[in-house]
Order: C-alpha cells, then structure tokens, then sequence
C-alpha cells in the first residue's frame, strides 16, 4: 500500500481509495489544508468538505469513472481550514489490475479555475509527472520503467541508497549497482515478465552507497489502461537482508538438528543389529570350533561334527531372520489408499518446494498428459515419494548454470491398467546406477542413503515398481508405475 501519509513531499492535496471509492489513506497536505483528523477523511467522511452545490456533480463524475474503470477530472469548490472554499480540480485515476479491474483509485487535486484535459495531447506528460511526484514520497525505494522495460524514474530514496544520480541509473545502467552473479537471472527473469504483462518479484544484491551488498526483494506490477494493455511498470525494493541472514542461519541449525537425529537413529539402529544378532553369531563361532574339534580328533567323529554344522545352518538362518526384520523397518504396512490425481499430488509438493525452487533458480516444467486414469494411493506417502525424487533432480543441478537448471516432470499411461510418472533433471547424470537403491548407499557428501530405498518399499506396497530410466543425453530419469483405478471399482 502507497503510504501517502508517512510523507510531506507532495505538494498537491493526495488521497488514496480502494476499487469501491473509500478512502484508506491521505497526505499531510490534505490535512493541513482542510484541517480534516485523519479519522474524519477515511471512507467518506472527507467529502464534508466538499461545496454543498457541487456534491451531485462530483458524484455524477465518480460514478462514471467507476463504471468506466478510467481516469476522470472535476472540478468543485472544496473547503479550506479557516471555512474559505475556493475552485479545485480533482484528478481520478484508476490502478488497474491484469484482468483490468481497478486495484485502487489515486486522486490529486490542482487549484485553479481551468481544469486540465487528460484527453490527447499532453496526457502521458501529465501522467507521468504526477507518477513521478507520488513515487519520489515513499520512503521506500522506487521506480517507473517503460512498458517495454527500461527504467524512467527511479526515486530519491532509491538514488540516496545506492549513492547513483538519476542519469546514472536510467534505462538499464542500473546494472552497475546489481551484484555481478545476479544481474543475468535478475534480467532473464524481468524480460519474462514485460513478455507475459505478469506482477512478480525476485531476491538479487543491491550495492549500497559505501560499496556493501545486501539482499532485496525486486517487487514489480504493471500499470494497464482501461484496456487492459501495459502502459508502465512500478517496482519497490525492499530491503531483506537481515530477513535472509536469519533464514539461513534457521536452515543451517534445523540441517543440524536433522543430521544429529539421523545419527542417533543410526546408532540405536546399529546398536540394536548388534545386540540382536550378537547371539546367534556367538552360536555360529562356537558350533563351528566344536566341529573343527570333533574332525581335529585323531578318530574324527563325523556325527558330531555333523550336528554342529547343522546348528551353524540353524544359527545363521536366524541371523538372516534378524536382518529380514531390520529390513522390515524400512518398509510400509498395506498403505490407506484412497482415489486421487497425480497431477494434483504434483501440484501440492511443487507448492511444498516453490521456496527452494527459487532460491535454487531452477525451473520446474511439468507435462501431465490429460484425462489419465486416477489411482488409489495413500497420498502422503506417494507424495513423499514425489518430494525426494524431485529434491534429488535439483541435487544433481548443483554443479550446473543457473541458466540450465530444469527439472522435467511428466507422465503416460502405458496401459489402462497403470499410470507412470517421471522426474528428469539435466545434471550429470547417475555414475553407479547398480547399487542406487542399496540401503545407505549415497553420492551425495551429506546423503544417508535412505531416500530411494524407501521410496521404492512405497511404491512396491501400492503394487507398483520405482526404476532408473535410460535417458538419451545428460541427466537422469527416474520412473515410477502405479495401478490405475478400475472403473466402477472402488479397489485396484
């Protein structure tokens, strides 16, 4: 929100409405002025100060530019604070939104007796320097492009803060304040919005006037006509270093506390083998000395020995039973399946990741073929399934440009009876694909080894099959197959 009351700089009488004409917000001049409270101008108590004869007309005048979702003027005779009125021009100017609504309404006034024509020539003047004047009172720093992106207007907080002149930092020579990594992806990602006509926002480094980096939020939104068509974009930057230095150092202790927890499941784990399997193990060295005795005899006693062997047999299955059963562990009971789409399962852990998506600068392409068959899951745990293959793919664009990040994810149905997505990414690809879903086995410096193992106990607990696909190219893919629902048939 446009904090016109925080300043004292616009010279005009200023106010700000939302799309139905109240008013939420009005400057320091305004109030000098009228000598109106601030609780008396908000909503529609500011038009006390409206000339009794003049109301009907400035209705009539609001009400068309409402419906017409377009810049209007009137003029009327407004009441100063010593109960002086004299002729006002009241300017009406509509913030639209993409689908051409109107976001807020900006209302200046201009005093005199000749209202100023904001049709034909002189227009864009007029609207651009009463832009300019709003822009430079925030206390925050600001900006004005062309619709087709070069900067026009940066602002004096904005010029103050990175120490530039306004000759140095128009058009695109703002470049010279942007951190040398962040100025290419900052510029890629601007040219994608002036092409869509989206609002968007990025995190880049701005350099501040004694030469310091910090991180800011880049937030810009177009300014469409009653048409809908981009006349200019205005952006704010907003200042979150201190905001990023505490996330990281947030995802740097819950890593911690992570790998800590890990670490003492590993060792209950381990302690837990030990102990179990400790004692058939012991049986298994002794059986095995007594056999050895039993054939070291001079008159070797072959039934003995037998025996023993034997119990070595029995001893040794038992330790394999015990192995059987930590292996359990890693695996699910029957999962609570109920009907559901993969494509929304996808869309729900992407919203999970969006977060690290951007912070990472990869970028996400989903092709989900239409009208494929539901399937009977439990959902969180396919969308457990979903998350650690598709962190893995943005693992393995580490090494890779910002540029080149892409992780594909896409699906077919290769059957009416089963549906099979894939998660592709372009990194380098997988260099021991025999033993990836081996427990504990990891390529990674910080994985455990877990993630693929059970994520295929997962899929094969709903009947399906987790594989590594043969990819033409650089990269990898991972697939996995599920049952489809059987028509009418509430079970796969």
């Amino acid at each position: 929100m446009i904090r016109m009351a925080a300043s004292n700089r616009i010279a005009d009488l200023a106010f700000v409405c939302d799309p139905r004409g109240s008013v939420e917000i009005v400057n320091q001049a305004w109030l000098d002025y009228t000598g109106l409270t601030i609780e008396r101008s908000l909503g529609d108590g500011w038009r006390c100060a409206i000339y009794s004869d003049d109301v009907a007309r400035f209705e009539d005048s609001w009400n068309k530019a409402m419906a017409e979702c377009g810049p209007t003027q009137t003029v009327l005779g407004l009441r100063r604070h010593d109960g002086i009125f004299t002729s006002t021009i009241v300017n009406l100017m509509p913030l639209h939104e993409s689908s051409g609504g109107v976001r807020q309404w900006y209302v200046s006034t201009t005093f005199g007796n000749t209202p100023i024509s904001l049709e034909g020539e002189g227009e864009e003047e007029l609207l651009d320097e009463q832009w300019r004047t709003i822009i430079d009172a925030l206390p925050i720093c600001a900006w004005m492009t062309a619709k087709d992106g070069p900067a026009e207007f940066l602002n004096k907080c904005w010029l103050e803060y990175t120490g530039s002149s306004m000759q140095d930092a128009i058009g695109y020579s703002w470049e010279a304040v942007l951190h040398p990594d962040d100025f290419g992806p900052l510029f890629e990602y601007w040219m994608d919005m002036i092409r869509t006509g989206r609002a968007g926002e990025y995190e880049a480094r701005l350099k501040r006037h004694d030469g310091e980096y910090r991180w800011f939020l880049f937030r810009g939104a177009p300014f469409l006509d009653s048409t809908g068509a981009v006349v200019k974009w205005f952006g704010v930057n907003i200042d979150i270093h201190e905001r990023r230095n505490a996330e990281a150092a947030l995802r740097r202790t819950e890593a911690a506390l992570t790998r800590a927890n890990q670490l003492a499941s590993i060792g209950e784990l381990t302690a837990s083998i030990a102990h179990e399997i400790n004692q058939p193990l012991v049986a298994v060295v002794a059986n095995a000395e007594a056999a050895l005795k039993w054939l070291d005899r001079p008159e070797p006693n072959l039934g003995a020995a037998r025996q023993a062997l034997l119990r070595i047999g029995r001893d040794g299955n038992d330790a394999g039973e015990i192995v059987r059963r930590v292996r359990a562990l890693f695996r699910r009971t029957a999962p609570l399946t109920t009907e559901h789409r993969l494509e929304d399962l996808v869309t729900e852990v992407l919203k999970l990741l969006q977060n690290d998506t951007i912070r990472r600068r990869v970028k996400v392409d989903v092709a989900i073929e239409e009208g494929l068959p539901t399937v009977l899951c439990d959902r969180i745990q396919i969308q457990q399934v979903l998350l650690n293959l598709v962190m893995n793919a943005m693992d393995a664009l580490d090494a890779t440009p910002h540029g080149d990040r892409t992780v594909r994810i896409f699906s077919s149905s290769d059957s009416a009876e089963c549906v099979v997505l894939g998660i592709r990414d372009y990194g380098e690809g997988v260099k021991d694909p025999t033993r990836l879903f081996e427990t504990f086995f990891t390529t990674k410096d910080k994985g455990l080894g877990m993630g693929l193992p059970i994520s295929r106990s997962i899929i094969e607990a709903h009947g399906g099959q987790l594989w590594l696909e043969p990819t033409e190219g650089p990269g990898s893919t991972f697939c996995f197959r599920l049952p489809a629902k059987r028509s009418g048939s509430g079970k796969q």
